[in-house]
């Protein structure tokens, strides 16, 4: 048995001959991509656009927030 390689991008993954001899399966996604608008608004709180979502992001990877 050869030990498992990790690719450049750092994505480690069970051989496929190892997931299909367990078994495993991902799980099937239900719904709908519109379910989770909303998701993280807290009631009373402001509205946030892209573009404070973004500088704020921006500042974060800058050290700067």
């Amino acid at each position: 048995m050869t030990a498992p390689t990790v690719p450049a991008k750092r994505q480690v993954a069970p051989r496929k001959d190892v997931v299909n001899h367990r078994g495993v399966r991902a799980p099937r996604l239900t719904g709908h991509v519109s379910q989770v608008f909303g998701l993280l608004k807290r009631e009373g709180g402001p509205a946030v656009s892209i573009e404070e979502m973004n500088e704020t992001i921006t500042q974060g990877w800058a050290g700067e927030g």
